[in-house]
């Protein structure tokens, strides 16, 4: 899941760079945006209290992992799957 902001100026390259390499990540990866200002039950589920979150979950739901902000490569890097 990825909480992004359309006024986060972090969010927004974030974004531009997953539409426009978003093939350098692995063919399994899905990334869900979440709009964080909108989806409050979800930032609550997940205690999500800042934007450019992102959280890797199982195919469970169960979260693997997180962080705040970073890259097309940050998600290479943090991903556990």
């Amino acid at each position: 899941l990825y909480f992004y902001a359309p006024w986060c100026s972090t969010c927004s390259v974030l974004d531009d760079e997953l539409r426009k390499g978003g093939g350098e990540l692995p063919s399994d990866i899905t990334i869900l945006k979440v709009d964080y200002d909108n989806e409050k039950e979800l930032r609550k589920k997940y205690d999500i209290v800042i934007q450019h979150t992102l959280i890797e979950l199982d195919k469970d739901g169960n979260e693997l992992t997180r962080w705040v902000g970073g890259s097309i490569d940050t998600i290479k890097e943090q991903i556990l799957y």
